[in-house]
């Protein structure tokens, strides 16, 4: 991971085996069991969509703008955790653009009890 778009496409055009018709994703498909990290390799490739960060953003902000954390963790875990390095950088840089400040000190400092490295 930690590819961008550009990067993966590249990888994904140049793979060459007969056996798995020259597509890297049948590969994963294929040869990884179903758990997260063959959902991982399928869902770094697949390409970002704005608009779905953006509802991430919006739901983030919402959640932060609260006076108490009640409940806004479960959406805040359920965002980070699910997302793919790239989206969540994505949505760092659309966080602060929108928010004016930076996405991971905005989570330590409401959530205050947990852990955060973006």
């Amino acid at each position: 991971m930690g590819k961008s778009a550009d990067e993966i496409l590249k990888v994904n055009a140049g793979f060459k085996d007969a056996k798995y018709l020259n597509c890297l994703e049948n590969v994963g498909r294929n040869e990884l069991e179903g758990n997260k990290f063959r959902m991982a390799v399928i869902e770094e490739s697949e390409e970002i969509k704005i608009d779905s960060i953006t509802e991430d953003v919006r739901r983030l902000g919402e959640v932060m703008e609260r006076k108490d954390a009640r409940g806004g963790e479960i959406i805040m875990i359920e965002i980070l955790v699910d997302r793919s390095d790239l989206w969540i950088k994505e949505m760092a840089g659309q966080h602060k653009a929108t928010h004016q400040r930076d996405l991971a000190k905005a989570v330590i400092r409401h959530f205050k009890n947990l852990v955060v490295r973006i």
